[in-house]
């Protein structure tokens, strides 16, 4: 417990706003990348949430855990904004073209600012990964080679 959270450590601890955010006022806000359903929107939030726990009570493991989800979903922010165009624009049959796209129009900007502080932690994160990496083995050399 002698480590101080980080400045940016804070935006997952505030992952019961950001969740509240999503279901009433603004659907699609981070967790839109992932599911569209209350369901799948709490299951993120829930583990954003217990990544803020896990920097809050100061886990060893909280950065590599918060990097492992910044890469992912970096990915899924890439495939959101890439894909979802076309997938409507594929889907313009049978589908509401209007309903389709103000959801998207009104998910990008949550979108975008998510994956905008995910890029910025990872490199800020990248630089400490090798001394995780380290602690990491550290703890598993000492775990299996008593």
């Amino acid at each position: 417990m002698d480590q101080k959270i980080g400045k940016l450590d804070y935006f997952y601890l505030l992952a019961p706003a950001w969740l509240a955010l999503e279901l009433t006022l603004w659907p699609g806000f981070r967790a839109g990348v992932f599911s569209s359903s209350a369901a799948g929107v709490a299951a993120f939030y829930a583990m954003e949430a217990a990544i803020g726990a896990a920097f809050y009570f100061r886990s060893k493991w909280a950065v590599p855990a918060a990097l492992l989800e910044n890469v992912v979903y970096l990915a899924a922010a890439v495939r959101f904004v890439v894909f979802t165009p076309l997938d409507i624009a594929a889907s313009a049959e049978t589908a509401d073209l209007a309903a389709a796209g103000a959801s998207y129009r009104a998910a990008l900007p949550g979108i975008l600012y998510s994956a905008f502080y995910c890029a910025f932690r990872l490199r800020r994160g990248i630089g400490s990964l090798k001394d995780q990496v380290a602690a990491i083995r550290a703890f598993l050399e000492n775990r299996y080679n008593p």
